[in-house]
């Protein structure tokens, strides 16, 4: 939904208080958003090239997406009941918040400023980090997950134990993972 400032924003929010799933943007003019509300189990924010913070964000979000909001350089604290956190062109984000323990999937595409993940959760199974050249390492992969799949990572130098329980791994145009060969489980696989 487009909206023309951040006061037709909260006018908006007062005249439907129980809103589960909302779409925001695009926002070219808008710096900061108002509150959210309370009942929003879905969130999109996109399209926001001024946006420079983002508000808290409700206690029942299930699902969230922040995208092309590249003056946004940190999210705030992500609500305990978060499954899936989708990030995509962010470029001064530099990390992600502590991320919640009811996390199964995580994707991170294009944000250029991340040098770092903070520690997944093991509830992750889907865990996608595409197009983010400063990211140096990853953490420790939750135990359960299924499918891990980086790309064009060129910061990455190593990579941490794979867990028995992938299904999909799908690693390229990391060269600096270029001479690493992993072995997991029965099958050993070479990175290119």
């Amino acid at each position: 939904m487009l909206f023309e400032s951040k006061e037709a924003t909260a006018a908006y929010f007062r005249e439907h208080p129980n809103l589960m799933d909302l779409e925001l943007g695009p926002f070219p003019l808008t710096t900061d958003l108002p509150a959210l509300p309370s009942t929003l189990t879905c969130l999109r924010i996109f399209s926001g090239p001024r946006l420079t913070s983002l508000p808290v964000f409700p206690a029942r979000l299930r699902r969230l997406w922040v995208e092309r909001c590249p003056g946004v350089t940190s999210l705030p604290a992500l609500p305990d009941t978060l499954t899936c956190l989708w990030v995509e062109n962010c470029a001064g984000l530099a990390g992600l918040p502590v991320l919640p323990a009811t996390l199964s999937e995580l994707r991170v595409f294009h944000c250029a400023g991340l040098t770092t993940l903070p520690e997944l959760p093991q509830a992750l199974n889907f865990l996608q980090i595409v197009n983010c050249t400063s990211l140096m390492n990853l953490p420790v992969l939750p135990r359960m997950l299924a499918c891990l799949q980086v790309e064009n990572c060129p910061g990455l130098t190593s990579l941490p134990a794979l867990p028995n329980t992938l299904t999909q791994v799908r690693i390229y145009e990391c060269p600096g993972l270029a001479r690493f060969v992993v072995k997991f489980g029965k099958m050993t696989i070479s990175i290119r």
